[in-house]
């Protein structure tokens, strides 16, 4: 691979601009032969995040402030720059560096490329602003086609050594449901352990009913503490993205900027997780990964 790529990169710096052209043109279309459907469908969906994030960029002064270092500077020390929480910039250039805007030197430390002393020029300024006033709003997530935490965690081992009188699955905040009925469906018909989703009224009320699925309305009892809800043997598990410490992947970082920017939540590294679950009472004894880009995992935890 790394011999393509100089090949690649020595045929550009030796080409004219109407070669140089058609060898964009040409990586591009490779690019396309080779991405998956669900490939496609980020890069398009999280156009806006793309062109969104540089907006706010150019409006802390990002570019110029790495441009202008004559060193690598950390999310801390940019985020003194700008007058801005460090762990919002820690994000922020993490999916700026992930989409090849600027440079990651080391973790959650950054310089300038020539994207990023691009974006210090006036002219190229002004067109990121005339262009994000007329973008839309709105982004999405498919995941259609892409791998459950079903594909990757031993939930049947985990059924079949729990005793019939105790539930087996019990989805804190589950939403309306979809992760407990595909639980139920992927089970042998002769496991009948309770499977229970718990959220709030107006939420529940959306859920269409599922043989073998219980809804149950606001924090019931059992639940009001995860860690003192657990049985000896309970497992408690997070089905969630797991955001790495360097080298993030664009399409984790985006939904890292969707999340900030929609919810005011946040995707968390594995350091963040520990800290998270260690503050609940809880130990991580097992992460299993299921996707490659965004690094979906499930997070095994049993009681400190």
């Amino acid at each position: 691979m790394d011999v393509l790529v100089s090949q690649v990169q020595a045929m550009a710096r030796d080409a004219d601009e109407g070669l140089r052209k058609k060898l964009l043109d040409t990586l591009f279309s490779l690019q396309l032969s080779i991405e998956s459907p669900q490939d496609s469908m980020y890069r398009l969906l999280y156009l806006n995040v793309y062109l969104m994030t540089v907006r706010i960029g150019c409006d802390l002064d990002i570019f110029r402030l790495l441009t202008d270092s004559p060193t690598s500077l950390t999310a801390q020390q940019v985020a003194e720059k700008c007058g801005t929480a460090p762990m919002l910039m820690s994000r922020l250039l993490r999916y700026l560096g992930s989409v090849g805007i600027i440079k990651e030197t080391g973790p959650d430390t950054y310089t300038a490329n020539q994207l990023c002393r691009t974006l210090t020029e006036r002219g190229w300024i002004g067109g990121v602003y005339h262009y994000c006033v007329r973008m839309g709003r709105t982004a999405g997530e498919l995941r259609q086609g892409m791998p459950t935490w079903l594909d990757k965690y031993p939930f049947l081992e985990v059924a079949k050594s729990t005793a019939p009188e105790q539930a087996l699955f019990v989805d804190v905040g589950g939403g309306v449901g979809h992760q407990s009925v595909a639980l139920r469906k992927a089970l042998p018909t002769d496991i009948k352990n309770r499977i229970v989703v718990q959220d709030q009224a107006p939420v529940i009320g959306q859920a269409q009913p599922f043989d073998g699925v219980e809804l149950i309305l606001g924090a019931q009892p059992v639940l009001k503490h995860i860690k003192d809800a657990m049985a000896p043997n309970s497992i408690c598990i997070i089905d969630e993205m797991v955001i790495p410490e360097q080298g993030a992947h664009w399409q984790a970082t985006q939904l890292d900027m969707l999340m900030m920017t929609s919810l005011g939540a946040q995707e968390r590294t594995e350091k963040q997780i520990a800290k998270l679950t260690a503050d609940a009472g809880l130990k991580i004894r097992k992460i299993y990964p299921y996707t490659v880009s965004l690094n979906d995992c499930v997070i095994e935890c049993v009681v400190a």
